[in-house]
């Protein structure tokens, strides 16, 4: 069967649920089915809750914009995150005057992949007008599935904080701890807790897949979850990020031209395949503002979460059938099993 793909706006999907709903009244309406009539009725609810959830989302939502040039520093784990969090940011920034500076603190374990994704990240920001020098590309996190190593981290904290002092940034991107994925995790404890910023400098947080699951907080993925398994696999809804606590999405605005250019900043990551991230997350930067907050070790209650139930599927069912069943990016978590656990990551060493 042909799914009909929707890419990040929920309303076509509603529209999808509205045709379908009343193509089922006018069945009743010539057949006099009651089965009909019921699938009618269920269909009706489906749609009012798959509105009440745009309503939510819009609701978890504010409009964002750059009005002064910034001296802009995006910490990211590998080369396709930073534009993944804040291309369209960077653009923006570039155009009105202000200065962008971009730490990479992590590199492939297979080093002709890495020197490959170096040599894409610089392509990639050369369209955006930024040379090589604006490119730190280190390799100061723990390895994905290495055994705790807090020299490392020790050694990363160290390295930022002296670029952090010699640059001098207003703002900083950094990830949001999510549960994620382990590298971006342990970027946000390192730029959360360890690093002393300049007054006055405006940091985000910049989601960018989580397992995590909420009726108030994710509508989106909701959504996709209900257009999974009530469209008989007619719909695929691929929402866009969002957060897990209830500070609100900052959604930035900047013109097509500028989402133009970073899907195609995306498109140049040819070894991430490129194509699926410039679909996926072609989109106008969604970033959250940081608050200050005590350390725990899990982004979320995770054995209490539909994202635990997800798991188990795929680990009992063979890869093709789970993936049939709930297509999701579970593999590229950066996790031996379940989120990420900062005690572990850090030896069992927390802050207050």
């Amino acid at each position: 069967m042909l799914t009909k793909k929707i890419y990040h706006n929920p309303k076509r999907v509603s529209n999808c649920y509205i045709l379908i709903t009343i193509s089922l009244a006018c069945a009743w309406w010539f057949l006099d089915s009651n089965v009909i009539m019921c699938l009618s009725v269920v269909y009706f609810l489906i749609l009012l809750f798959i509105i009440l959830m745009q309503h939510q989302s819009r609701n978890n939502e504010k409009e964002f914009d750059l009005v002064k040039p910034e001296k802009l520093l995006i910490i990211a784990p590998h080369q396709d995150d930073c534009v993944l969090m804040a291309g369209g940011l960077a653009l923006k920034n570039i155009s009105i005057g202000g200065s962008v500076r971009i730490i990479y603190l992590s590199q492939n374990m297979d080093d002709e992949i890495a020197a490959t994704r170096r040599k894409e990240c610089i392509r990639v920001w050369g369209l955006a007008g930024l040379t090589k020098d604006c490119l730190e590309q280190k390799n100061l996190l723990p390895d994905l599935f290495e055994d705790p190593n807090t020299s490392k981290i020790e050694h990363a904290r160290r390295y930022l904080q002296d670029y952090v002092d010699n640059y001098e940034p207003s703002m900083v991107v950094f990830p949001l701890f999510e549960g994620g994925h382990k590298q971006h995790d342990v970027t946000n404890y390192i730029a959360s807790f360890l690093i002393k910023y300049p007054k006055r400098t405006l940091l985000y947080e910049a989601p960018i897949y989580s397992m995590y699951f909420s009726l108030l907080n994710t509508p989106h993925k909701i959504i996709k979850l209900i257009a999974r398994f009530t469209s008989l696999n007619f719909l695929s809804y691929y929402p866009p990020v969002e957060n897990i606590d209830n500070r609100k999405i900052s959604v930035l605005h900047v013109s097509r031209n500028s989402i133009a250019l970073k899907r195609k900043m995306l498109l140049e990551f040819s070894s991430q395949n490129g194509k699926s991230l410039s679909v996926n997350y072609g989109y106008e930067d969604r970033l959250v503002e940081w608050r200050p907050n005590k350390y725990r070790s899990q982004a979320f209650n995770y054995p209490k979460n539909l994202a635990f139930l997800i798991e188990i599927m795929y680990k009992k069912l063979s890869p093709s059938l789970a993936n049939k069943i709930y297509p999701t990016d579970i593999v590229s978590h950066g996790c031996k099993k379940g989120i990420t656990n900062l005690d572990y990551e850090l030896g069992k060493n927390k802050v207050g």
